[in-house]
């Protein structure tokens, strides 16, 4: 019996150390500073028998495939490569555009009259010999809005281009992007089929660790109903430690199983709880 103690007592404190280490690493996740104050509030989580989760793998399913980022994304690549066959498409389509213009000008050579000198300039001579004049006059360059106002000039036009051979190029871009808006549609059932399996596989989890708890729960009963009776024929001499001590040792195993499989549980209905878009609670 005492060597039995001492090794328990090993355990003991093999356990504390690894819980040591688990809090050191949880601390380092963290990116914790101060590690001395650092403690972990246990819930009290008690689980309802036979309480299954209260959503089906495929009601999970219809609410998670509305919500995940992942699902969201194929669905806009799909969008997109509609979009991307439609802008295809329509380069078979004949456009229309229409152009507009209007411009003006400024020059120093753009003189204009004003006023006569009074003066007289011979122009040319008639056939009696007489002279032609013509009164001089005084000239400024034309101001700079009023060239800007009398040199405007002002264009439009209509031009319509209809696509009649280009190399089959229209063709090939629409296959390309026929071909690339089928390839998302894929892709969209892909990342949606994967994600209703990873919903069937954890409410199939949840299941298995709820039947687990409940099989381990019945289990630490009867095994602490004979703990209890072997520990009273222990104490009167009817068994010996070894057979004592087997007891003791069932029961503990029964009741670590228990607190696993509790615990288990409440882990896999938290993951669904996660695909619901339900916030993680304890």
């Amino acid at each position: 019996m005492e060597a039995q103690l001492a090794s328990e007592e090993l355990q003991l404190v093999n356990a504390k150390n690894n819980l040591d280490l688990a809090y050191l690493e949880l601390v380092q996740l963290l990116d914790l500073k101060d590690y001395e104050d650092f403690q972990i509030s246990i819930p009290e989580l008690d689980i309802v028998p036979d309480a299954e989760y209260e959503h089906s793998a495929l009601q999970v399913y219809s609410v998670a495939k509305n919500i995940k980022p992942e699902v969201k994304a194929a669905d806009a690549r799909i969008s997109s490569a509609e979009r991307g066959l439609a802008i295809a498409r329509g380069a078979r389509s004949p456009s229309l555009s229409v152009r507009g213009a209007m411009g003006t000008g400024y020059s120093e050579a753009s003189m204009r009259v004003t006023e006569p000198t009074g003066e007289l300039t011979q122009i040319g001579i008639t056939a009696a010999g007489e002279g032609v004049y013509a009164p001089t006059f005084h000239y400024e360059i034309t101001p700079f809005a009023d060239q800007l106002e009398d040199n405007l000039n002002r264009s439009i036009g209509f031009y319509l281009t209809i696509p009649i051979f280009n190399n089959f190029q229209v063709s090939t871009s629409i296959e390309r992007s026929r071909i690339n808006l089928d390839n998302a549609r894929i892709t969209n059932q892909i990342v949606k089929n994967q994600l209703f399996k990873a919903i069937q596989q954890a409410h199939a989890d949840a299941t298995a660790a709820l039947k687990r708890h409940q099989a381990s729960e019945k289990n630490v009963n009867a095994l602490g109903e004979a703990f209890r009776y072997t520990e009273q024929r222990f104490n009167i001499g009817m068994v010996n430690y070894i057979e004592y001590n087997d007891a003791k040792n069932r029961l503990a195993a029964a009741e670590s199983e228990l607190l696993q499989s509790k615990y288990e549980y409440l882990f896999r209905t938290r993951i669904l709880d996660f695909y619901m878009g339900n916030p993680i609670r304890l």
